[in-house]
């Protein structure tokens, strides 16, 4: 498994419900590794965080990505190539999983000119199943998981460097209970014959 890195130290950030470690991704090395292993995923989760005051496209300040089996939140800002990231996210065979991600998607196109494929959104998967037009994350979370997420860190400033632990695994929670959230909506739309 790949270190665990933050501020160019290799420890443990902090466990998820899940029991799953979370990963502070800033190198070549380790982004490589963590895409291509998620590569293999059927699915994964996808969120990010983005700077966007004074500016007319939206700056990309990290990207929170999750498997059955790891979470990650990868420094966009750090110095390496984000290529293997890419590669993840345009790959086709690979389901990404989403929460009303209208601007997450539009980040990569204006980075790439291309889209993320294929998607599975939440919020639209929930809307169809009668939980109202545009449920949010924290609510959907409180339904399906019966969790209640903080919103402690909802204003922070995403482009500061170092993050404080608790901000990541704030961010974090964007993508592990997202995959809870998807397994549970999914089965409930293949049971009304509404799956894609």
């Amino acid at each position: 498994m790949v270190s665990k890195v933050f501020g160019g130290q290799r420890h443990l950030l902090v466990i998820t419900r899940d029991m799953n470690e979370i990963e502070w991704i800033d190198t070549d090395r380790a982004l490589v590794e963590f895409c291509e292993q998620a590569s293999r995923a059927p699915y994964i989760t996808f969120d990010t965080e983005f700077h966007r005051e004074r500016t007319y496209y939206a700056q990309l300040a990290l990207v929170q990505i999750g498997t059955k089996t790891r979470t990650a939140c990868i420094d966009p800002l750090a110095s390496m190539s984000l290529d293997p990231l890419y590669a993840l996210l345009f790959n086709e065979k690979v389901l990404k999983v989403v929460h009303a991600g209208r601007q997450d998607l539009e980040i990569f196109f204006d980075h790439k000119k291309q889209v993320v494929a294929p998607i599975f959104d939440s919020q639209v998967a929930a809307a169809l199943l009668g939980y109202g037009d545009q449920i949010g994350y924290g609510a959907l979370v409180k339904r399906v998981c019966n969790v209640e997420l903080a919103k402690t860190f909802a204003r922070t400033d995403w482009m500061r460097r170092p993050l404080e632990r608790d901000v990541i695994a704030y961010a974090a929670g964007d993508v592990t209970y997202l995959r809870e959230v998807y397994e549970f909506l999914s089965a409930e739309l293949a049971k009304l014959n509404r799956s894609a």
